[in-house]
């Protein structure tokens, strides 16, 4: 697989799984958990100022401090979350989608039954 090939499935993730972040946050009844921190900044390089807009919208819902630099031409979107969140989530299929997202994204994981 190409790199821009590569960036371009990754960015696809990124946006998808935004869209998911509201709904991941699962009721009482969920039944897998998955545990997340980024103890040091993490920048991501966007051509597309929409797809970096969605990477930071997703990872702000997540808790995380963010910052976004517009500059040459392209979006550098930085962020963290230096303390352990959490998502609980209904099935393993969703906790494994989210754990790979954000294992992609920089993130160390954590996923419990």
């Amino acid at each position: 697989m190409s790199k821009s090939t590569l960036r371009t499935v990754s960015i696809t993730c990124i946006a998808a799984m935004a869209l998911l972040v509201p709904q991941a946050i699962a009721s009482a009844d969920a039944a897998e958990v998955v545990a997340y921190r980024l103890t040091n900044w993490k920048t991501l390089h966007f051509d597309d100022a929409a797809k970096a807009q969605t990477h930071a919208d997703a990872v702000k819902r997540l808790g995380c401090e963010v910052k976004t630099d517009n500059h040459g031409g392209h979006v550098d979107v930085a962020y963290r979350c230096s303390e352990w969140k959490q998502i609980e989530l209904s099935s393993h299929s969703a906790a494994d989608a989210w754990e790979r997202w954000l294992k992609a994204s920089g993130f160390e994981t954590r996923h419990q039954h």
